[in-house]
């Protein structure tokens, strides 16, 4: 792609304009130098506990939305990133600055605890399912099925965390000479 001139066409002041761009190399593969613009935002403390609490919905609304879309085969699981993925994405956070190093480590937080409530019995959710099934039984559970929902739950989650690891792998320069 470097050296192939791009054409894009931009919306600039109600007008849409073509704009050819020739990439650059990177070091990580042809850019052309776009990227997020960052707007800082100033509140008070209640607007901004009402802007926490905002933004804190529309991600975990999102999370759901993607969730959904892996489900359905809408999107490949490729697109999930696991541990090679982060630990990539706060390196370039990290760079730059602490505002987008902070912004990662909330989103990561956010979905962990959506994750957590998820009705797998390793989870918190799994337990609280459990517990509510017990309760609506009006019977507590032997040990042996208890003991069955959990490694079941937990089979669920390796079965996961392969995937997510599979996904990673096959990102890198490692799995790109295998057949």
């Amino acid at each position: 792609m470097q050296g192939k001139a791009l054409r894009l066409q931009v919306w600039r002041d109600g007008d849409m304009l073509e704009l050819e761009v020739l990439p650059r190399d990177s070091g990580q593969g042809p850019r052309i130098g776009i990227k997020p613009k960052t707007i800082l935002k100033k509140f008070g403390t209640l607007a901004s506990l009402g802007e926490a609490a905002r933004w804190s919905w529309d991600n975990t609304r999102l999370t759901f939305d993607v969730l959904k879309r892996l489900v359905t085969a809408q999107i490949s699981p490729k697109t999930m990133m696991g541990p090679l993925g982060i630990a990539q994405a706060s390196g370039e956070a990290a760079r730059g600055g602490p505002a987008r190093l902070f912004y990662l480590v909330a989103v990561i937080s956010l979905q962990v605890g959506i994750l957590n409530l998820f009705p797998l019995a390793p989870l918190d959710g799994g337990h609280m399912a459990v517990i509510a099934a017990e309760g609506a039984l009006r019977r507590d559970f032997s040990i042996a099925a208890k003991t069955w929902v959990m490694n079941a739950g937990a089979a669920v989650i390796f079965l996961l965390i392969c995937v997510v690891l599979y996904s990673d792998l096959s990102k890198t320069s490692l799995f790109r000479f295998l057949p």
